[in-house]
């Protein structure tokens, strides 16, 4: 557990995380969305619940007042990398290996996406007409008519459909992204607080991933070549997601 931290350095990182989780509101979300568990985390892991709680309860009612009509947007964003930011600082007051906290990230910001997706779901939010109107209009506003009568509707919707198949990947790899730049910035600013030690992530070369993988890969490849692309199909839909997933992981490696 981090050493008892004084009154100023809890507030100035309840502070930090405040007006990091009120930047998701504004223009500025496209650079601070991938920063913004970073004060939370530091601040849970310098502090206690109380001072957390306290720091979380502010930025969120102030949040909600501040952007009105689009407070849930807001809120849903404030949330969403708020808690994985705890988990992260969680596992900085535990000591644990980087890789254990990174892990441990991207299971967090996983089951808030999930959860995120769920809600929507359950609101009557039907996913592929949303993203097929966002990429239609996206298209009608940026491309010449050539173009736009070129793509139909039917065409346009094969897309869509095989975007939402890989939504899982998708997720999987945002999460990651997320968990890996938050730790290394946390890292690289809490290291220089008192009674604060994160570890560093292993070098690249030293990753090793199970020989299993390659039989695998081999096995998700040969289903690609046979099994249909097909949404209602859970096995497409798995074949979809693995083999990319497979492929970043050896690029990686």
């Amino acid at each position: 557990m981090a050493d008892k931290p004084s009154i100023k350095q809890a507030v100035f990182l309840g502070l930090a995380m405040i007006l990091m989780q009120w930047s998701l509101g504004t223009p500025l979300l496209i650079i601070t969305l991938w920063f913004a568990a970073v004060p939370a985390a530091l601040l849970y892991a310098k502090t206690n619940l109380r001072w957390f709680a306290a720091a979380a309860v502010l930025s969120l009612a102030g949040g909600a007042a501040l952007y009105g009509a689009y407070a849930p947007f807001f809120l849903a964003l404030a949330v969403t990398t708020m808690l994985p930011g705890a988990v992260l600082g969680e596992c900085y007051r535990r000591k644990m290996s980087a890789m254990r906290a990174v892990r441990a990230g991207v299971v967090a910001w996983l089951a808030m996406y999930l959860i995120a997706i769920v809600a929507a779901t359950l609101m009557g939010v039907n996913l592929t007409q949303e993203l097929s109107a966002v990429v239609r209009e996206t298209i009608d506003t940026f491309f010449a008519e050539s173009v736009r009568s070129a793509i139909s509707d039917e065409a346009l919707y094969q897309y869509v459909e095989l975007n939402i198949m890989l939504f899982p990947f998708f997720l999987i790899v945002t999460s990651t992204m997320l968990a890996a730049i938050a730790h290394t910035t946390a890292r690289r600013i809490g290291n220089r607080m008192k009674g604060l030690v994160i570890p560093s992530m292993p070098k690249m070369r030293d990753w090793k991933l199970p020989k299993v993988f390659v039989w695998l890969y081999l096995v998700a490849l040969i289903l690609d070549m046979f099994v249909p692309v097909d949404r209602s199909s859970f096995l497409s839909t798995v074949v979809v997601n693995v083999v990319p997933l497979f492929m970043l992981l050896f690029v990686v490696q």
